[in-house]
């Protein structure tokens, strides 16, 4: 459409100067020429285009896979921690290991969420979700919040936990 349209102008002014059919004609070959530049250029430009879309579609669908699964570590984290306290002897040791266990999986998955993301909000609420996850864990393991004192008594660590695991 672009090309008509520079060919109907010069068209116009051929003819308004008098020039011959020739010169006509050598812009008609003209015309196609610029036609084909124009498209091997879209063309061109879209075979560029196509890899860092799809780059970028892969890196977004692994980092909502990643956010799902530290999501899911840390509040497992939260659930096996909530009857710690009541438990005793080989029972308690055993939810102790588990919750080690499941606290490594969130530290992995929080560092591929840094790698993945973007957005340094997303990653410091990842940070403050995970360490206020282990506040919960001390918490139940030994009765007293390992980070009370730079929070005030309202702030126990499930509402920090809850507060950054809503904002990521």
């Amino acid at each position: 459409m672009f090309a008509s349209h520079i060919y109907v102008g010069y068209r116009l002014q051929v003819e308004k100067r008098g020039h011959n059919d020739r010169t006509m004609r050598d812009f008609r070959g003209m015309d196609a020429a610029v036609s084909a530049l124009v498209g091997a250029a879209i063309g061109a430009l879209g075979s560029l285009l196509v890899p860092v879309l799809d780059a970028d579609r892969r890196r977004k669908d692994q980092l909502r896979a990643v956010c799902a699964d530290f999501s899911a570590s840390l509040i497992l984290m939260q659930s096996l921690s909530w009857d710690l306290p009541t438990l005793t002897g080989a029972k308690r040791n055993e939810r102790l290991a588990r919750i080690s266990s499941v606290h490594e999986q969130a530290q992995v998955a929080c560092e591929q969420l840094r790698l993945l993301s973007r957005s340094v909000e997303a990653q410091r609420a990842g940070r403050f979700a995970l360490r206020h996850a282990w506040a919960i864990w001390r918490l139940a393991e030994t009765g007293r919040d390992p980070r009370g004192h730079t929070h005030p008594p309202t702030d126990t660590p499930r509402v920090r936990f809850n507060r950054e695991l809503h904002k990521l």
